[in-house]
């Protein structure tokens, strides 16, 4: 059976704001409670002890700096989830 233009007009929808909540980077600023999609930052992979970290610019540039020494070769992982980690320790544990 084919579906209607609501239907597949709602499944696009469901799909982009699942991509956008996967790959948007909040914009953690006082004033600003936004999100935006970096294309560069959907491809960093998460690490709960990550070796970068994520910064947005007055300009709305991001930033990716190194929290620890990165050795040539070696993946560069961010926190996708800023929660304080023994918050998120309990979460997961639930």
């Amino acid at each position: 059976m084919r579906e209607s233009f609501a239907e597949t007009n709602e499944a696009v929808v469901k799909t982009a704001i699942g991509q956008l909540f996967n790959n948007a980077k909040s914009l953690e600023r006082a004033g600003h409670d936004g999100s935006a999609l970096y294309g560069r930052y959907c491809m960093l992979n998460h690490s709960c002890i990550s070796n970068a970290k994520c910064i947005v610019n007055t300009d709305f540039m991001l930033d990716v700096r190194a929290q620890s020494t990165i050795k040539k070769g070696q993946e560069i992982t961010t926190r996708y989830v800023y929660l304080h980690l023994a918050l998120r320790k309990s979460a997961l544990l639930r």
